[in-house]
């Protein structure tokens, strides 16, 4: 167990050192922090940045922190990177552990590439050109860039590192970004802010545990080598030295210690994902295994002292108190319940997270093979300027209502909208809700397929062109009639865009409202984790071709997770996006590419893996070692007693009998855990305190009926 515990710590080191090298990448480059710099600035910023940049043909790499979309912490760095790569190979050299992280061939294939594509996994599989070492549970590096981490980012204020440029190089870039940005110059080169970092709740759990593991076997050593005296006495009557002795009974552990070695090497080569194996990295893997080796060498000599400190007499008269001993064993068994309930009491909130994100996988995972639109080719009808045309989006348009309820084509995107951005739209609309709500565009096979009990007459009215809204009948009715008058004043407005689309609703313009009771839970399709997977109670707009305003009509071509309409089958997907179909609608020039939901979230569902599998495995290790612990103190009794377990044995006593003050500490110490988890709240404390009183029983029974019969076998031998 502390093979496997110092493993993981030494996994977590690494990840912290990885962390602060993505930190310190590019380590010569010279900084120039963007901070304060005004939205209607910085496309300015970005373009005096990048030309100055390009003319000097040097480089230039911003550092964006990535955060876990679990629990918020940092899990790594995304970097935007632009310029002549190729020029500067040493300096935009990337090593880890002795390992090639990123070279100048890496970014030079990177910068040649779509702007989505990435090195390292980000969020979507499919712009992954290459994978990048990671630390499983940790560290992880992404490089995309620089005008994609801008554009994702949605700022240009960010730390940025430039490389190739000398002294008045440099100077000059300052005064004309400073000059673009309308920050001082001194502020870009001093910047005033920093970051900290502090040890994670499952680091301090893996810390604890392993002090734990420690010190349990530095006791254990101990108690043993006073139940050794005995033994100990008739090996020194046959001659045998106290020392000798000491190493006889402590070489098996000590051996066992030299083995387990190789558990947190073997971590340290799991977790290190992408790494070779070079010799940095197989000393950082073998050093926890030193450290396990000098733990038990420590508590194999304390207890070794001890054996070394009896006097021979009191050693073949076995002169130890068993009632001190039995003392000390109840001890440490009350001290680990009350961690086992202390330490379940602090899991309850990751557990209830933990709880929360394993829902979530599991709610991806019944869309996971519905294809959504990953990005298209431009044809010979885009224009320059937005990369789409109104004749393209007709085109779209038309192909969507060629097959509109057909089998496996939906309509489905959603929207949340906040109680904070309500406030905003408030002067903006006449009437604007006040509750916070969730938008969904729906169409109704899509609805009826989730289960949702969709009248046909609403879908029928929604087909012939009327824009049909589904109010929750749980908004009291001053809600509902805002909503009603927002969604009527937008449609209406939408519906007066200039659009190369023409739709049944933008002639007739006659709007439908009906209620409907939640009860069935629909998909958010949200990848903020912040967010339920799942609501039973959203306002839907049941979205036909006919009913649409040039709004949603111009949007079915929108690609990604969160901003796509159009969502497909795999059947359908490789039936209506054939070359063939396509060139029905002149769409073949765009190679419209559909990929599995499962791609769009790949980043998040490693994240959330990952922490499920950190967690579980920590939690798993912390019920083992208290069963272990259960098992060792049972075996101390049952030495302890060794004669009187073999005659009451003999005699006829019961189990229960023989081993009562076992079945009595283990019965009452429980139960005051149960009770003390009941009055803390602690869903976990109760139901680890109850587990474990299960099989501690289980497992007293079958380690007395084991450890009686042996004590019998024991005696009829020496007799």
């Amino acid at each position: 167990m502390m093979a496997v515990l110092s493993g993981v710590l030494s996994l977590f080191t690494l990840s912290d050192g990885y962390l602060a090298a993505m930190r310190a990448y590019p380590s010569q480059g010279r900084m120039l922090s963007l901070t304060d710099v005004s939205q209607d600035r910085s496309a300015r910023t970005l373009s005096t940045l990048t030309s100055v940049v390009a003319q000097a043909r040097a480089v230039v790499v911003r550092s964006d922190v990535l955060l876990s979309p679990v629990d918020g912490s940092v899990e790594g760095y995304r970097l935007g990177v632009y310029g002549d790569v190729a020029a500067h190979p040493d300096e935009m050299a990337f090593r880890y552990q002795d390992a090639n992280v990123l070279d100048a061939k890496l970014l030079s294939r990177l910068l040649q590439s779509d702007v989505d594509a990435t090195l390292g996994l980000d969020r979507v599989s499919a712009d992954t050109i290459v994978s990048l070492p990671s630390a499983r549970f940790g560290a992880r590096l992404t490089v995309i860039q620089l005008d994609a981490l801008v554009r994702r980012s949605g700022t240009v204020n960010g730390d940025y590192r430039i490389i190739g440029l000398d002294d008045a190089g440099f100077r000059s870039l300052v005064r004309q970004v400073s000059k673009a940005s309308g920050v001082d110059a001194d502020r870009l080169t001093s910047p005033l802010h920093g970051s900290s970092t502090e040890d994670s709740f499952m680091r301090l759990i893996v810390l604890a545990l392993l002090v734990v593991a420690a010190g349990a076997l530095v006791l254990l050593s101990v108690l043993g080598a006073f139940q050794e005296f005995s033994r100990l006495g008739v090996y020194l009557m046959l001659g045998w030295s106290r020392l000798g002795y000491a190493a006889h009974i402590y070489r098996s552990l000590l051996v066992c210690s030299l083995v387990v070695m190789a558990v947190p090497f073997a971590v340290t080569l799991w977790g290190m994902e992408g790494f070779p194996l070079t010799v940095q990295l197989a000393v950082s893997g073998l050093t926890p295994g030193l450290i396990v080796a000098g733990i038990v060498l420590a508590a194999s000599a304390l207890g070794a002292l001890v054996l070394l400190s009896v006097r021979p007499v009191s050693a073949i008269r076995n002169r130890v108190s068993k009632k001190a001993l039995l003392v000390v064993i109840a001890m440490v068994y009350v001290l680990a319940s009350v961690g086992l309930v202390a330490g379940a009491h602090a899991l309850d909130a990751p557990m209830n997270e933990v709880s929360k994100l394993g829902q979530v996988n599991m709610r991806w995972s019944r869309y996971d093979s519905l294809r959504l639109l990953y990005k298209e080719s431009r044809g010979t009808n885009h224009t320059e300027s937005s990369g789409l045309s109104g004749d393209h989006m007709r085109e779209v348009y038309d192909w969507y209502t060629s097959i509109e309820g057909k089998d496996g084509v939906y309509i489905a995107n959603t929207r949340h909208f906040n109680t904070g951005l309500l406030a905003q739209w408030k002067g903006l609309y006449e009437q604007v809700p006040e509750q916070a709500f969730w938008y969904f565009i729906a169409s109704p096979n899509y609805l009826n397929d989730q289960g949702f009990d969709l009248d046909p007459d609403t879908a029928a009215r929604a087909e012939a062109g009327e824009r049909m809204f589904l109010i929750p009948d749980t908004m009291d009715s001053a809600e509902q009639e805002r909503m009603r008058g927002y969604l009527t004043e937008t449609s209406m407005k939408y519906k007066d865009w200039t659009s190369s689309i023409h739709t049944t609703f933008m002639d007739a313009g006659k709007i439908g409202f009906a209620t409907y009771h939640p009860s069935t839970p629909l998909f958010t399709w949200s990848d903020d984790l912040s967010q339920p997977a799942e609501t039973t109670d959203p306002v839907i707009l049941v979205a036909t071709g006919a009913d649409m305003t040039p709004f949603e009509a111009e949007s079915l071509g929108a690609t990604g997770l969160t901003n796509s309409y159009v969502k497909l089958s795999e059947t359908a997907a490789q039936r209506y996006t054939a070359t063939t179909y396509l060139a029905q609608y002149q769409l073949e020039d765009n190679n419209p590419i559909y990929r599995p939901a499962s791609d769009f979230i790949a980043g998040l569902r490693k994240s959330l893996t990952e922490f499920i599998q950190l967690f579980g495995g920590i939690a798993l290790l912390a019920a083992l070692f208290q069963l272990v612990g259960m098992v060792t103190l049972c075996r101390i009794y049952a030495v302890t007693y060794r004669e009187t377990i073999a005659v009451k044995r003999l005699l006829g006593y019961s189990l229960t009998d023989i081993f009562a003050p076992a079945f009595i500490m283990v019965v009452a110490v429980s139960a005051m855990s149960i009770l003390a988890a009941i009055l803390l709240g602690s869903t976990a404390g109760i139901a680890a305190t109850a587990m474990m009183l299960v099989f501690q029983l289980i497992l007293l029974a079958v380690q007395s009926r084991t450890l009686s019969s042996g004590q019998v076998q024991v005696m009829i031998k020496s007799e």
